[in-house]
């Protein structure tokens, strides 16, 4: 499968609009922006690394690209924690899961995170070659699971919302497309 490089293009302009209509708007400093803040800069961070690995007119090497495929998981699974907590926050839920909880909803991000550490040693979720290419490993599936679970959370508590408005949404969104 072909990589194209005009979707991290696009997906870059459309980080920078969300992110420049935020800073030109007056939010609130409160937790939800600063969330909401940080889950844009880390999806800016993941497309324009993103950008940079798939660029054929420029090669970083063996070093250069084991960098930019740590910083593109690391910038992946800081947005996938960020979009639930954001969601949290949406629901209302957010005090709730850090008092009770104590972040065992984010334990797939630790997760991430060490098989980043053991990929130091081994090459558990990508190979990367002396030109600077690379090649996935079966470790990455696991990652892949991460990160899916991060977005059928932020689903589940969407649609279990108190105030229910998240179907209401939904369902006229499903019958508007038939």
């Amino acid at each position: 499968m072909e990589h194209l490089v005009y979707y991290d293009i696009a997906a870059a302009f459309v980080l920078l609009t969300a992110l420049v209509a935020y800073h030109l708007r007056k939010y609130s400093d409160n937790f939800q922006s600063r969330v909401y803040r940080v889950m844009l800069y880390a999806l800016l961070v993941v497309s324009t690394s993103d950008f940079l690995l798939f660029w054929k007119e420029i090669t970083f090497g063996k070093t250069g690209t084991t960098v930019l495929l740590y910083i593109c998981i690391l910038g992946q699974v800081v947005a996938a924690a960020a979009y639930l907590l954001y969601i949290l926050c949406l629901t209302g839920r957010v005090e709730r899961f850090i008092r009770k909880e104590k972040g065992w909803l984010f334990v797939p991000a630790w997760i991430v995170i060490a098989l980043l550490v053991v990929q130091l040693f081994i090459p558990y979720l990508f190979k990367v070659g002396t030109d600077g290419s690379y090649q996935r490993q079966n470790g990455i599936m696991l990652f892949y699971l991460c990160m899916i679970y991060f977005y059928l959370m932020g689903k589940c508590f969407w649609f279990v919302s108190e105030n229910g408005s998240a179907l209401k949404y939904y369902s006229l969104r499903l019958y508007l497309q038939l």
